[in-house]
């Protein structure tokens, strides 16, 4: 049997926060971000008797950056912590006794408005297909596609 205890405290979330209160580029500029913390407490209560626990660590950091290029175009960064074994998760496991985590490009786009209503989008973006079906066993929310779809 597993038996699966976690701890999540979220130390900071900043969304669509603008740096500039006047009609400069700069204002058509949206930051955001977020990190959390965890803790997990893993026993694994094995058949033959012996208990084996893990500790362990994760942190996710995630920091994007949107702007308005024009009326019709705009354009999207964002990094995040993680690895590149896992395409669909954003979690860094601490260890290794201070080593440096990775932070890879977790999207990068652009959005061209062709008319109302149709839109094209070039890069590697967010699962376009989760504003549809609302399922991760689906498409997995985390999971960001690299082409370009209308």
């Amino acid at each position: 049997m597993l038996r699966k205890i976690g701890a999540s405290v979220a130390l900071l979330a900043v969304s669509g926060a603008t740096f500039a209160a006047d009609d400069t580029n700069a204002s058509k500029i949206e930051l955001n971000g977020k990190v959390r913390y965890r803790y997990q407490n893993v026993k694994d209560d094995s058949a033959n008797g012996d208990a084996q626990q893990e500790n362990t660590q994760r942190v996710k950091a995630i920091l994007g950056a949107k702007g308005k290029i024009t009326d019709t175009l705009s354009a999207k960064i964002q990094l995040a912590s993680g690895s590149s074994e896992e395409a669909t998760s954003t979690n860094q496991s601490f260890g290794n006794y201070g080593s440096q985590k990775a932070v890879w490009i977790d999207q990068a786009y652009f959005k061209y408005q062709i008319m109302d209503g149709l839109k094209l989008k070039a890069g590697k973006t967010g699962n376009p297909f989760t504003k549809f079906i609302k399922n991760d066993l689906a498409f997995d929310s985390d999971f960001n596609p690299e082409g370009g779809f209308v």
